[in-house]
Order: structure tokens, then C-alpha cells, then sequence
């Protein structure tokens, strides 16, 4: 386990303009178990066995259905983030993976989470016009 600490605090606003929030955020305080909160305050947490994940996805205000966008993206990523998938990813045969090999992990996350979003809008007439989001790692 690690030394390093970490203070995390989350919140999202509807602001001026909209009627509702479009916004998604998730935190993985340890990546080595399955366990997605939403902060509910300020809290400091120990980085894991392969670190923090916090995620966020920015639901593009003004367009059809960007709470549903957002939530894919994040479920998305989710499903992504197991520690059973970590495990092949993160290390080979017990030797961390390369930078390279982390970084093609996160590029194959967001494209499958921009296939999920444009699946959606395919699929749903009521989000017919979804449109790819911004999310952060």
C-alpha cells in the first residue's frame, strides 16, 4: 500500500442556463477493488494497490440527452476498471506494464465509450441525437 495520500471533493452545479445537470463524476478510491463512490464531502484517501480513478464527464449542456451521454461514459469506464481486468493490464507476467501499454488502455476506454454513447443514440429515438462527450481521468 501506498505512502501518498490523497483530498478529494466532488460537486456539480446546474448553473444559470439549465433546468437540470448533465454532468457525471465517479471515484475509485482504490483500483484494486470494485468499489465506484460519488463524494459526499471532502475526504483523503490512500492510493491503492493500483492507484485512485476519478472520472469525470462533462454531459455538453444544450444538447439532447447529455445526462444519458455522461452516464455511459462513466459506466463505460467502469467496466473497464476492474481489478480482473487491471490485472491482465497493469502487469505482465508481475512486471509493470510499459507507459505505453497504460496508455493504449485508456485510449481503448474512451473509444469504446464513444462507440457505447453512439450505439445509444442509434438505438433510442429519444436520444437520437446524443453527441460525443468530454470525460477526464
Amino acid at each position: 500500500m501506498s505512502e501518498i495520500e490523497i483530498k478529494l471533493a466532488a460537486g456539480t452545479d446546474v448553473g444559470l442556463v439549465r433546468k437540470n445537470n448533465e454532468d457525471n463524476f465517479v471515484v475509485n478510491r482504490d483500483l484494486s477493488q470494485s468499489e465506484w463512490i460519488i463524494p459526499q464531502s471532502s475526504e483523503t484517501i490512500p492510493l491503492g494497490k493500483y492507484g485512485t480513478l476519478l472520472v469525470v464527464a462533462d454531459g455538453m449542456g444544450g444538447t439532447n440527452a447529455g445526462e444519458v451521454a455522461s452516464a455511459i461514459a462513466i459506466e463505460t469506464v467502469q467496466n473497464a476498471f476492474t481489478p480482473e481486468k487491471l490485472d491482465k493490464i497493469v502487469t505482465f507476467e508481475g512486471e509493470m506494464a510499459t507507459e505505453e501499454a497504460i496508455e493504449e488502455f485508456l485510449t481503448k476506454t474512451i473509444k469504446a465509450a464513444d462507440l457505447n454513447i453512439v450505439n445509444a443514440s442509434k438505438e433510442d429515438g429519444a436520444v437520437s441525437k446524443l453527441r460525443h462527450i468530454p470525460f477526464f481521468f
